[in-house]
């Protein structure tokens, strides 16, 4: 069964309780291991200084070069998304490929007024979207 991994990319510091809900998410979803994967590597070459935002196409190849290879591996940023003809997206993957990610950026609207399990579920669902896309949905 092939595993999904799980990796925070992004420049702030983790969110381990947000990234756990992520993968128990994926988990119920895909019904297989979801681990979590950790290296110290960012794909820094990504941003964009014009639009001052990250390339997400640029990210997905990375996470293929970088990530782990048996698998899928699902990023997880704080930065900015876009392609370049739209202004952002809150995610993307490839399609029946290995690798997807998902940014927090554009997610976080309305959280103070509605409460951080908002930022939480939205998340969630993004990444269980953006993962099946990986698997080819």
């Amino acid at each position: 069964m092939v595993p999904i991994f799980v990796w925070w990319i992004g420049e702030g510091e983790v969110e381990r309780d947000l990234v756990d809900h992520v993968r128990r998410h994926l988990e119920t979803a895909f019904r297989r291991p979801v681990l979590p994967w950790d290296a110290p590597e960012r794909p820094r070459h990504a941003f964009d200084p014009r639009r001052r935002q990250h390339l997400s196409g640029a990210i997905l190849r990375w996470l293929g070069e970088a990530g782990p290879r048996d698998g899928k591996v699902l990023g997880v940023t704080d930065r900015d998304l876009f392609i370049p003809i739209l202004t952002y997206v809150f995610g993307e993957a490839q399609l029946g490929g290995r690798a997807a990610v998902v940014s927090i950026a554009r997610l976080v609207e309305d959280v103070e007024l509605f409460g951080p399990q908002l930022l939480v579920e939205r998340l969630a669902k993004e990444a269980v979207h953006e993962v099946g896309h990986a698997f080819g949905l």
